[in-house]
């Protein structure tokens, strides 16, 4: 199996967790080829720790909020070597999530967020403000069942 780590908003969380099944095409980010290189990693524990980071800066960016879904899937790769291990998936069953990763509450996001606001995820990636919120704040681990607390 796989960890998929799918971007998310408050509003595609509260749907997928009460419908059960998010409907695809489905962009996340995993431990394949294309990140092992680029991140020049070669362990899978410390893989799957940067497709969070990469998933929560991808919804930084398109949504101003590190909110991210770790679920098992099938072994996925990514045609050709995707450097921040980019992965698309057809639909996915809430039942396969792992676990969620969000900011702490009350984190101030918003120099981070103004940074990455519009930018690709590689340009928002190399934001000194987006490297200064990895570096200072880590994401908080929530089980699935624990996602109403996240959608506020």
């Amino acid at each position: 199996m796989t960890l998929v780590c799918i971007p998310l908003t408050s509003d595609r969380l509260r749907s997928w967790a009460a419908s059960g099944a998010l409907s695809g095409p489905i962009t996340g980010y995993a431990d394949t080829r294309g990140l092992r290189e680029a991140f020049a990693v070669t362990d899978a524990e410390e893989a799957e720790r940067i497709a969070v980071l990469v998933a929560s800066i991808a919804g930084l960016a398109c949504c101003g909020r590190r909110l991210v879904a770790v679920a098992e899937i099938e072994p996925v790769e990514s045609g050709e070597a995707v450097e921040f291990g980019e992965v698309t998936i057809p639909g996915l069953a809430y039942s396969r999530v792992q676990a969620l990763f969000a900011d702490e509450p009350g984190l101030n996001l918003s120099v981070a967020t103004v940074a990455a606001d519009g930018l690709s995820l590689e340009q928002a990636w190399d934001a000194p403000e987006v490297t200064e919120l990895l570096s200072a704040a880590d994401l908080l681990w929530h089980g699935p069942a624990e996602w109403q607390s996240l959608v506020g």
